[in-house]
């Protein structure tokens, strides 16, 4: 949408592995940097397990952020 500004709230940052790995490391780090120029916060949230059925799933099931026209 023209005019809109985007993002307004905080964003989800979802990893499919777990807490405290390499993946965890760089996705806060893109988080971080992310939320810098975005100017929100951007959370990583990590749902481990199920080859990333479990990260899907709460994907899935989230609301949406932005709803278009």
């Amino acid at each position: 949408a023209h005019g809109v500004d985007y993002p307004t709230k905080p964003i989800n940052f979802v990893v499919s592995l777990t807490a405290g790995g390499p993946s965890d490391v760089h996705a806060r780090i893109l988080a971080e940097a992310g939320a810098k120029e975005l100017g929100v916060p951007i959370v990583v949230v990590n749902k481990g397990g199920g080859a990333g059925a479990v990260a899907a799933s709460f994907v899935a099931k989230e609301k949406p952020v932005f709803e278009g026209n």
